[in-house]
């Protein structure tokens, strides 16, 4: 009988130790699956946050020349207006917040904004513009979590579109050519065998 005994407590400690090691493996994977997914959480607050203005951001470095880059208002709102003149006809793209949204709208230069032709870019419920005298654009965006971002962004056009053109941006031709830059090797390379 006292086998018997002894084989039913290992037994039983093999049970306990197994049913031990499940309940921590059980409980790390947890811990280890909220860890997770706060990072991931945080994560895309933070890229949420920082998309919008950085989408603006592009769009403003693209389209930095003489009279490009403008300052509306749309629905008593900022609005920046991108204008776009390569093909020899006038586009105007306008962005601009609307029924909390972030909207992207291409028109012909000169024509009515229509809301229903908008594209809805991201969420966001407030867009500030702002230029500065020394060509300074300053972005505020609002997010719909209330975050608020700010970037500046030096204008290296001559801002046509501010001044009245008084500032007519200087032609590629008025530059004087660069001459070559030639690589030599060291005098100390040069004759030895």
């Amino acid at each position: 009988m006292p086998t018997r005994l002894r084989h039913s407590t290992d037994i039983l400690l093999v049970l306990l130790l197994f049913f031990i090691y499940a309940g921590c493996a059980l409980f790390l994977s947890v811990l280890a699956v909220n860890s997770y997914s706060r990072t991931v959480s945080v994560l895309q607050e933070g890229f949420n946050e920082r998309s919008g203005i950085l989408y603006i951001a592009q769009k403003v470095q693209q389209n930095d020349v003489a009279g490009g880059v403008q300052i509306k208002t749309y629905q008593g709102n900022d609005a920046l207006v991108l204008v776009e003149q390569d093909t020899g006809k006038g586009f105007e793209t306008w962005i601009f917040i609307l029924d909390g949204y972030l909207c992207e709208l291409q028109i012909s230069s000169g024509s009515e904004v229509i809301p229903a032709l908008a594209q809805r870019i991201m969420p966001m419920s407030e867009l500030k513009l702002e230029l500065s005298r020394d060509n300074l654009l300053n972005v505020q965006v609002t997010t719909e979590t209330s975050t608020v971002n700010t970037i500046s962004l030096a204008l290296r056009s001559s801002g046509e579109a501010f001044n009245g053109g008084n500032n007519p941006p200087p032609s590629p031709s008025s530059a004087p050519p660069r001459e070559p830059t030639v690589m030599s090797p060291p005098a100390s390379e040069i004759g030895t065998p």
